[in-house]
């Protein structure tokens, strides 16, 4: 075989490739990241720990937890000794949340990760043309963005071990009152915060998706006027 036979093959094979990578891009485009933004919906719809009545009523039960342990003129700290065993254990419903919410996001986050790959690497290439590089800009700050509010919630969980986890040592140690109510804080304020976090999230992949889609609308013009 030539060597122009060669570079012939080679280049035959490289765009084969990536049509390839560019088929499963407008996969993930069109397909995959509607499909996650209904999914995300569906969540802050239908689990029933991220609802805004649920978060409310742990709140008020919160509350009436705390209202017998309440510091008096007599205990000024607060009578504490039977919270101590309630709140050294997490709560189910923050521990099936996290677990939710955090096979979720893994799942959209890899999606992401993938997308911003291709973005990266398509934009390298002549094949795939664009009006400007402001439109693969814009695509890839918008994933970026998205990106990094994923990675914001996958840390919570972390986070509020190790906060929650100091503050249960240190009313185990002294039982003062205030750390009993700076741990059911901590607790009501994590369900809020998830159910915001969905929120930016969806609101990241919406515009995701439109910088995404003007990227193969513009490609797909420039092709068919060429």
């Amino acid at each position: 075989m030539s060597q122009r036979q060669d570079s012939e093959e080679l280049a035959s094979q490289v765009q084969k490739r990536l049509m390839a990578l560019q088929v499963r891009f407008e996969e993930d485009v069109f397909v995959s990241i509607p499909a996650k933004i209904s999914r995300i919906q569906t969540l802050l719809e239908t689990s029933p720990y991220l609802q805004p009545a649920y978060i409310t009523e742990f709140s008020a039960n919160v509350a009436t937890l705390l209202k017998s342990a309440y510091p008096t003129a007599e205990n000024p700290a607060g009578d504490t000794k039977g919270l101590v065993k309630e709140l050294s254990i997490c709560p189910v419903t923050i521990i099936e949340t996290q677990t939710l919410l955090t096979s979720e996001m893994n799942a959209v986050q890899r999606l992401i990760a993938r997308i911003m790959f291709n973005l990266v690497y398509l934009g390298t290439r002549d094949e795939f043309r664009l009006e400007s590089e402001s439109i693969i800009d814009q695509a890839t700050t918008q994933c970026g963005n998205l990106h990094s509010s994923i990675t914001a919630l996958l840390q919570r969980a972390t986070h509020y071990q190790i906060t929650r986890g100091a503050f249960v040592a240190k009313l185990k140690k002294t039982g003062l009152f205030d750390f009993a109510k700076s741990i059911t804080e901590i607790d009501t304020s994590l369900l809020s915060q998830y159910a915001a976090d969905l929120r930016t999230i969806q609101s990241g992949m919406h515009l995701a998706a439109y910088a995404l889609v003007r990227l193969f609308r513009d490609q797909r013009a420039r092709v068919g006027s060429e």
